[in-house]
């Protein structure tokens, strides 16, 4: 699969948040337990760029082990100051993940605890494509997956 870069600045800005951000996220207070069915890379999905949708080069290695790296692809860093003052743009972030209930949970080694809302839906137009999606922000793989 051909990935495409998202070049708009404010969706860029959301799934860069969405990892390295825990202004918007709760904390659980205790960790709860990794999903195995969203195990793997999960690369920023732009649906709206029309049906067709773009695959970032943005994603995210969720791991079996409860770790996670998030990778910003350095062509699309971008000036995240405008939405988030005083957050710095950066490429990789490190850290451990769970799920509980409908929240995905996270510890930064840059930004501490939060989460996003979760659910695990199929790609719209392409009912045979899982995505996640975290705060409405779409994730799909770039390695094939069954559908949910």
């Amino acid at each position: 699969m051909l990935f495409r870069l998202v070049r708009k600045p404010l969706l860029l800005t959301i799934v860069l948040g969405l990892f390295i951000a825990s202004t918007h996220g709760q904390d659980s207070g205790s960790k709860g337990q990794t999903a195995p069915e969203i195990v793997g890379k999960w690369c920023y999905y732009n649906l709206a760029n029309g049906d067709e949708g773009r695959l970032s080069n943005t994603c995210v290695m969720l791991n079996a082990d409860g770790t996670y790296e998030f990778y910003l692809d350095s062509s699309t860093r971008l000036q995240v100051n405008s939405i988030f003052p005083g957050t710095s743009a950066q490429q990789t972030d490190y850290g451990t993940w769970w799920v509980d209930g409908g929240r995905i949970y996270y510890d930064s080694s840059s930004r501490g605890r939060g989460s996003f809302q979760f659910q695990k839906m199929n790609q719209p137009t392409d009912k045979s494509v899982p995505m996640i999606v975290l705060n409405g922000q779409s994730f799909v793989s770039p390695t094939p997956r069954d559908p949910w």
